[in-house]
């Protein structure tokens, strides 16, 4: 990647920047910005539960 490792944290300063001013918009945005709770709780679930099927053997 090009001017590694500062292009990487630039580019998730940019994505926080966006974040962020997502929660001060107005309409989709705003509700968009209240899911991402949620959103995370869903992942995390998931995430475990692929985890733990892919620990059990077949058969």
């Amino acid at each position: 990647m090009p001017w590694a490792p500062y292009s990487g944290w630039a580019t998730l300063g940019f994505l926080a920047l966006v974040v962020a001013l997502m929660g001060f918009s107005d309409g989709a945005e705003r509700i968009a910005f209240s899911s991402i709770p949620v959103l995370a709780v869903v992942l995390a679930v998931g995430w475990r539960f692929v985890k733990r099927r892919e620990r059990t053997p077949l058969g």
